[in-house]
């Protein structure tokens, strides 16, 4: 993946007093350049097969149409990795003209709404979605009559939007070179122009509110929530990530404002706050389940490993370890001989991972599960080679710890060869991406406010690449919030907008996830998941020092 650079400040802990880095904006930006940029499927150790396999469109659900020759590649997750790039399309596809070997459809991708062009604003309800929401029958909107001031933010003319915007200037101090160079101010306006333009939310308009805040500041992250649900009074808030604490349930659960967020949660604060809170990432404790799941599956624990956990306790972290990770271990085969829990308190939590590395040492671990943010993982590392022990690492998408911007800081030969457990699209290679159909349509939207393109960011390409990958991400969320007001109707309020949100079925607008599915008690959007790898070395195929996804790419989640 492409790095990006970082920016934060402040000392208390978004996730217990003191330092934290855990999710942060730039994880969402990240896993997004991965996942905009295609990526490539490759066995252990090896380069993927060069196969010529592409997949065409179908109608929805069904069979794809023969698809052309590929340039090389395999199909992962319904898209050709190394070859032409394929579109959302049907199950599976017909032979493939002049072919080199396989079968077309052989990639797994979530079933869904098939488009070859943009449907402007507003995509094709899916097949699993009740016809009531379908986007183009006004009549099956959840509400009808004349136009008023229905809700907070909501008036005859207007919606208010809120959007929050990380501060991560720190990170590049702590040694994480990794961040966000683009300019979201500028993406927020020509979203929000492009859906003015074409009539709006049922006739009412958007205006907007932006609020930046402290990524390691929970007291920060608190004010920002109080700013825009009882100061401001916005209808609805969106951010593009790092809000990961527990003022999510500050802006849902206890202002009843919905908020949808790149950033995972505990299964049970969804609940908690339901129909406010929406994840475009799986929730914590799937993503626990499924990576012990995974664990005991793919042969990556050897049969003579002695496996230690270590996890910081905090809220939104050690319930999903205690609940989900660690009973889901044990019954799949997995018992660890340690198990390390750090301090709230962050800088007590540094001064115990020393003590850490020399218990889990003593007591012959040989395989590291990591649940702590990167800073924590960076000084595991440092101490664990300083004491000349090399255990095996698992990493997960709790922390999204399988995007490049995590490990910068990571002395890079302990952390060979470690496998991330996550359900993004990480492990990009520029030189073979495509866009699809959504991208160029979000591009087409920028540079309808801004002619000159991404080139608003200056001549560096990876200012411009960081710029357009932001934008994909964004608008993206926008949409999806947008289809929802559509579908509540005329008398929007924010628990009808919560109960269209339910009814979105798959989104495909999205360029970010190997799958993104909502559906009623389902507030958490992702449902495959993937492996990736990091290498120290480079190798023909992929950098150094970066993660790459393995064969077979995007499969069907366990739980």
């Amino acid at each position: 993946m492409l790095p990006l650079r970082a920016r934060n400040s402040g000392n208390n802990n978004a996730f217990g007093p003191g330092l934290h880095m855990q999710s942060v904006v730039f994880g969402m930006c990240l896993a997004l350049i991965a996942a905009a940029l295609g990526y490539v499927a490759h066995s252990d150790g090896s380069s993927a097969a060069s196969q010529a396999q592409t997949v065409a469109n179908g109608p929805d659900g069904g069979a794809g149409a023969s698809g052309a020759n590929g340039s090389g590649g395999v199909t992962v997750g319904g898209l050709t990795s190394g070859g032409a790039t394929a579109a959302n399309g049907g199950a599976a596809g017909a032979a493939s003209t002049n072919g080199a070997g396989g079968t077309l459809g052989s990639g797994v991708r979530a079933p869904g709404v098939n488009y070859s062009t943009p449907h402007g604003l507003y995509a094709t309800r899916a097949p699993n979605a009740p016809a009531r929401f379908n986007p183009t029958d006004k009549s099956g909107q959840l509400s009808t009559g004349p136009l008023g001031a229905t809700d907070q933010g909501v008036t005859k003319n207007s919606i208010k939007l809120g959007f929050l915007i990380a501060n991560t200037s720190e990170l590049g101090a702590a040694g994480f070179k990794a961040g966000l160079s683009g300019n979201q101010q500028e993406i927020i306006k020509a979203w929000t122009d492009e859906i003015n333009r074409n009539g709006g939310i049922n006739g009412r308009k958007l205006t907007y509110y932006t609020q930046d805040f402290d990524v390691l500041d929970v007291n920060d992250m608190q004010a920002a929530c109080k700013t825009m649900t009882q100061d401001q009074k916005v209808f609805s808030v969106l951010t593009t990530g790092g809000y990961d604490s527990v003022a999510q349930l500050c802006i849902t659960k206890e202002n009843h404002t919905p908020l949808i967020s790149t950033d995972p949660e505990p299964a049970a604060w969804y609940q908690e706050a339901a129909p406010y809170l929406w994840g475009t990432f799986m929730n914590k404790d799937r993503l626990a389940q499924n990576q012990a799941k995974w664990l005991s599956t793919s042969g990556y624990v050897r049969p003579t490993d002695k496996v230690g956990v270590i996890y910081h306790d905090i809220p939104n972290v050690a319930p999903s370890v205690e609940k989900s990770l660690l009973p889901s271990l044990n019954a799949d085969g997995i018992h660890p001989v340690d198990v390390v829990k750090l301090a709230s308190d962050t800088q007590q939590a540094l001064s115990q991972i020393p003590n850490a590395v020399l218990d889990m040492q003593s007591k012959g671990v040989t395989f590291v599960i990591f649940e702590m943010n990167l800073i924590f993982k960076s000084q595991f590392l440092q101490q664990a080679s300083k004491q000349q022990w090399h255990p095996r690492f698992n990493d997960s998408d709790e922390y999204f710890g399988c995007a490049d911007f995590t490990t910068s800081a990571y002395d890079a030969n302990e952390y060979n060869g470690t496998k991330c457990v996550g359900a993004t699209l990480s492990g990009a290679d520029p030189k073979k991406y495509k866009e699809d159909t959504y991208q160029k349509f979000a591009d087409s939207v920028y540079k309808h406010e801004y002619p000159q393109g991404y080139a608003t960011e200056g001549s560096d390409p990876n200012n411009q690449l960081a710029q357009a990958v932001l934008n994909w991400g964004l608008g993206s969320e926008l949409l999806m919030w947008a289809q929802a007001a559509m579908h509540a109707g005329t008398q929007l309020t924010r628990q009808r907008w919560g109960e269209a949100m339910e009814y979105t079925g798959n989104w495909l607008q999205q360029g970010l996830y190997c799958s993104s599915m909502f559906k009623p008690g389902k507030f958490d959007g992702a449902d495959y998941l993937a492996i990736t790898e990091y290498e120290a070395q480079a190798d023909a195929d992929y950098a150094a020092k970066k993660f790459h996804m393995l064969a077979p790419g995007c499969f069907k989640n366990y739980y």
